[in-house]
């Protein structure tokens, strides 16, 4: 603005005119943005300074403009693998973007966060609005572990001769199922009382359900193994071993049965157990 002077008849004024200046303008502020002076419009406009000549005779606003300082944030994965990127720069009134992803054994991921506990969650799309460098952290949640059920510790082919899963002899096999004895004899000669004793006590492969062979289960192991030379049984005419019934035995050396004279008489033990 310009102001002429006018002597209505006196002497010429000196000066005759004065340019008015906008002087001393106010200083102002905004968190996380720097201020880039006054501008004549809120976007775009001509910037003016103290020395700018006042053009507009009107009454009239002057718009203050900003420029967003970057911020640094820093992502802590609170336990989890190292986050990629570990940091990057966000401006302030702006969406966050892209955020890493993260992982750790036996936890599910559930976001970043303003706090270390608790906090905001930050999506992509949220909006800054903390103007200093920061950072987020990451929420997990344990994912219950289920418990694996055990092998079978049955081989998926088996044959006579193979080893059992109680580390007997397989001596006979039927359908998905089959019998495994002893590989050695369980102690000495004994009663059928102490040879049933000594069965129940017998923990082979740390099974615990061996028990003393039948009449029928005693042929199989004859024929099955003994025959085939397999077992390595005790064959003299005088050796036999105790079935499950007190009254019987079968000697290897002929095949045959024999029956207990007495509750007195010791024959050897072998235990079997089905798979």
């Amino acid at each position: 603005m310009t102001v002429t002077f006018n002597s209505s008849g006196g002497s010429a004024p000196n000066p005759s005119s004065k340019a008015f200046t906008y002087g001393s303008l106010p200083s102002v502020s905004k968190a996380g943005f720097k201020f880039d002076g006054w501008f004549t419009a809120a976007t775009g406009g001509t910037k003016v300074e103290s020395t700018t000549q006042v053009t507009n005779g009107s009454n009239h606003t002057l718009f203050a403009h900003w420029t967003a300082i970057s911020i640094t944030l820093t992502f802590n994965a609170n336990g989890g693998g190292a986050p990629s990127p570990a940091s990057k720069a966000v401006t302030n009134g702006s969406a966050y973007g892209t955020l890493p992803a993260v992982s750790k054994t036996g936890f599910r991921f559930d976001g970043w966060f303003t706090a270390a506990t608790g906090g905001t969650k930050v999506e992509q799309a949220t909006k800054v609005t903390n103007a200093g460098n920061h950072t987020l952290y990451a929420h997990w949640t344990a994912v219950p572990v289920v418990p694996v059920p055990p092998l079978d510790p049955r081989p998926k082919t088996i044959s006579i001769g193979d080893t059992g899963p109680g580390g007997g002899i397989v001596f006979s096999i039927e359908g998905g199922r089959f019998l495994e004895c002893s590989s050695g004899e369980i102690g000495s000669k004994v009663t059928w009382s102490e040879a049933e004793k000594a069965v129940r006590n017998f923990r082979g492969g740390g099974k615990t359900d061996w028990r003393l062979p039948t009449k029928n289960e005693m042929d199989l192991l004859y024929n099955n193994l003994h025959i085939r030379k397999q077992g390595g049984f005790k064959f003299n005419s005088t050796d036999a071993y105790w079935s499950s019934s007190e009254f019987y035995a079968f000697c290897f050396g002929n095949g045959v049965d024999v029956t207990a004279a007495s509750r007195a008489v010791q024959f050897w033990v072998r235990a079997v157990r089905n798979c």
